[in-house]
């Protein structure tokens, strides 16, 4: 009696743990597809997203295509900076961009001694998210002790989201 009962119950739990692993995503776009369909709220799609990644890491990550911002885009970094300590200039700088993330900004620094200006340009590389500060900063050739220094960002890259 107990085998006519055990024999059933095995081949049920057979089927539907076979019908579970089926239909269980076997790559990353797998569990893209079947755990994103509806979703709308970004941070939602953002955890699905991260979670498919963790679960399937042999998934290549995207490649963003990187392009030089334009002048409306470039005006929108915003921020402050100065001499910090020895020779290290550091500061935050605010993307204002919407839909843009910085990836590499280019920045021209001034150095006044006696009113006689000397220019360098420094390149940081960073990702500075839409509508998010990051700080940066780098070694600079610093003047004399009675230097003044000024700065601004004179190119940037970056890919839109």
């Amino acid at each position: 009696m107990e085998r006519r009962i055990l024999v059933p119950l095995i081949i049920l739990a057979a089927l539907v743990g076979g019908y579970v692993y089926w239909q269980q995503p076997k790559t990353f776009d797998d569990c893209i597809l079947k755990h994103m369909a509806g979703t709308t709220n970004r941070e939602a799609a953002q955890f699905i997203y991260l979670s498919c990644q963790e679960k399937y890491p042999e998934r290549p990550t995207i490649e963003r295509t990187s392009r030089a911002l334009n002048p409306a885009e470039l005006s929108k970094l915003t921020g402050r900076a100065g001499l910090s300590f020895g020779n290290y200039y550091a500061g935050s700088l605010y993307n204002g961009n919407d839909k843009m993330t910085v990836t590499h900004v280019e920045v021209v620094v001034t150095t006044s001694i006696d009113k006689q200006p000397s220019s360098r340009s420094y390149i940081a590389d960073l990702t500075i998210p839409p509508k998010t500060t990051k700080d940066f900063g780098f070694n600079i050739i610093i003047g004399d002790p009675r230097a003044e220094y000024n700065w601004q960002v004179a190119s940037a890259r970056g890919y839109e989201e």
